[in-house]
């Protein structure tokens, strides 16, 4: 009998948790929803007064949207309530509260260079001179850290270059300025060339002149770069020619190996041209493969009478 009363009590207390955690899932999706609901309102009430003009209710809707997200998304609208500051209210003060209200927010995210730029410019205006610089200093990583063992070539502000982090940012450039800045002094040259650089970049922020503009060309230059270095690595750099394979090719273009003096030459002096030009010529066949397994991942469309117009 007592091992009955063990088993209904089990059962009873298996049945009360369930239920308890089926209310508190409904509870939480419930209010999920409400407080989706909530922050689409006052979205929605924000761009009805942001299209007539009025710029403070505006902000005000913005500004319990964001308290009410998380996340990235907070950190969107939290943007939008310091542009509305910045830009049309002209009030600094409540500028430099919302962007950092949207760094806050989303701590891993990084404000674009334009947001960037209006923070600075408004601490600028505050009078908050250090607060500009050192957040300057955090936006361009211009931060102090030790390089034991690196010769030390410079300061900008509290951050020591060496010759250790010229050396890397050289051997980053293009080659047309790699060559500009090669031989013994090549090194001693090039900082002169890093730190104006540096120092354009820091102006282009303090000032605030990074506009739309300017920040669809570096997401441009970023997009063109990662595409590069992505088909350097994971195309191009998967294909391997083996040695045989060359000196088949090799063998069967001969005659298009020749000096200037007519002599052809010799299997190992055209080595890496031949290694090139097979590269290239199976990179075409994997570009194709690639591309069409991409496009039926990402589900592409293109709608071909709209190009031929």
């Amino acid at each position: 009998m007592k091992s009955w009363l063990k088993i209904v009590i089990v059962f009873n207390l298996a049945i009360s948790l369930l239920v308890l955690g089926l209310l508190t899932w409904c509870f939480v999706k419930k209010e999920g929803k409400d407080n989706k609901r909530e922050i689409d309102f006052h979205l929605a009430r924000a761009g009805l007064y942001e299209s007539n003009g009025l710029w403070s209710l505006a902000l005000r809707e913005y500004q319990r949207a964001g308290e009410l997200s998380g996340g990235e998304n907070s950190f969107s609208i939290w943007i939008k309530a310091g542009d509305i500051c910045y830009e049309e209210l002209k009030d600094y003060q409540c500028a430099v509260e919302n962007y950092f209200s949207a760094k806050v927010s989303a701590p891993g995210v990084l404000l674009s260079p334009e947001s960037a730029g209006k923070l600075v410019s408004a601490l600028k205006k505050l009078g908050r001179e250090k607060e500009a610089i050192a957040l300057l200093d955090e936006l361009t990583a211009l931060k102090p850290r030790s390089q034991a063992g690196s010769k030390l070539m410079a300061k900008i502000g509290e951050r020591e270059i060496t010759q250790k982090d010229l050396e890397i940012a050289l051997s980053n450039e293009p080659e047309a300025i790699r060559e500009n800045f090669s031989g013994e002094d090549g090194l001693k040259r090039y900082l002169e060339h890093y730190l104006f650089s540096w120092l354009l970049y820091q102006s282009a922020l303090e000032e605030g002149i990074v506009d739309k503009n300017a920040e669809q060309g570096l997401e441009a230059l970023k997009r063109n770069y990662l595409a590069e270095l992505y088909y350097q690595k994971k195309i191009l750099g998967e294909i391997e020619i083996t040695d045989q394979e060359l000196r088949d090719y090799y063998e069967k273009h001969k005659e298009e190996f020749q000096g200037a003096d007519g002599r052809e030459k010799g299997f190992e002096e055209v080595k890496a041209e031949l290694s090139q030009r097979l590269k290239t010529e199976e990179a075409k066949a994997l570009n194709e493969q690639w591309l069409k397994k991409q496009m039926e991942k990402r589900r592409v469309i293109i709608y071909e009478q709209a190009v031929s117009e």
